[in-house]
């Protein structure tokens, strides 16, 4: 699938207090991982479960009438024909059901966002995720945002090792484009590009699962386009599928019960600590809370980890 341009240094998640404790306040190690390595955990939320109503509805109609388009090229045998079409008619449906196995659940991706704007210190940003502007942005380093992790809790209850049960999600974030220029564009080159591996699979070039890799490709492609309203975020999202056995967890939100899975990444090796950075947010109390966020990094042991204040005038 096409992937984003290149990464910027740092990407900040916006988070409140508890979200701060939750990613850096108990850090875990994995027998069979790097020796001394310690590990702090982002939530990647079911993407259909975030803020923005037509969450993965704005780029349907885009790709459905690029993948009928491709159909219609003349070029096309009427075995991959036929397939583009089923798969349009499947995204505009947008029930994503898998095949490989029979208790299999319809795929859905899930995500953890980051922002690139400002620095770390957006308003919008601070009203929105930053707990109203008492909460704290943190930085990762570029060097970080290809190292996550999903953990297979089974495998590792069983004693296998690090690098059978942990899956690094190696891509590093997708920059998520906004309004339906953008979308298209990306959408267009996604038809061309699952036409192809179709044609390859026919040719005997490839070998592909159908229709299962061609869902997870579509909802991946779904979760980088959003409605241009949201374009001040300027947002990258870590994005994980769901294949349709995986069991998340949950946790309470505004749509009641939010299903979740967490994302590992090492706080710290060769090139540094893995947040680079920590914005304290502008609300009340500010050196308070920059004493609090020092304390905790000491104790983890992220004590290169620089953390500054919000210049935003914003009281909360």
């Amino acid at each position: 699938m096409p992937r984003s341009i290149d990464l910027p240094e740092t990407l900040y998640h916006y988070t409140d207090s508890a979200g701060l404790l939750g990613i850096l306040g108990n850090p875990v190690e994995f027998d069979g991982a790097p020796r001394n390595a310690r590990y702090g955990s982002l939530w990647a939320t079911d993407a259909r479960y975030l803020n923005d109503t037509k969450e993965l509805r704005f780029g349907t109609k885009l790709l459905a009438s690029e993948l009928e388009e491709q159909a219609r090229d003349t070029a096309r045998t009427p075995a991959v024909a036929e397939r583009l079409l089923e798969l349009a008619r499947t995204v505009r449906a947008g029930t994503f059901e898998m095949t490989w196995h029979k208790d299999a659940h319809p795929a859905t991706p899930f995500v953890t966002c980051f922002s690139s704007a400002s620095k770390g210190d957006l308003l919008s940003q601070w009203r929105g995720y930053g707990d109203g502007g008492g909460g704290f942005a943190l930085g990762f380093a570029r060097s970080t945002l290809t190292k996550f992790y999903e953990v297979n809790t089974k495998l590792h209850d069983h004693g296998d090792p690090f690098g059978l049960f942990a899956n690094q999600l190696l891509g590093g974030p997708d920059q998520v484009k906004y309004g339906r220029r953008e979308a298209r564009h990306l959408m267009m080159e996604t038809a061309s590009e699952m036409a192809a591996d179709l044609e390859a699979v026919e040719r005997g070039q490839k070998t592909l699962s159908w229709p299962d890799v061609f869902y997870l490709g579509s909802i991946e492609q779904l979760a980088k386009v959003k409605h241009k309203a949201f374009a001040e975020e300027s947002e990258w999202r870590l994005i994980t599928k769901d294949h349709g056995m995986e069991h998340p967890e949950f946790r309470p939100g505004k749509l009641g019960v939010v299903p979740y899975v967490k994302l590992f990444f090492q706080l710290s090796d060769d090139a540094g600590p893995a947040i680079s950075d920590i914005v304290v947010g502008p609300g009340p109390e500010q050196s308070l809370r920059v004493d609090a966020v020092k304390r905790l990094l000491d104790k983890i042991g992220s004590s290169g980890t620089r953390v500054r204040r919000s210049k935003a005038p914003f009281r909360g």
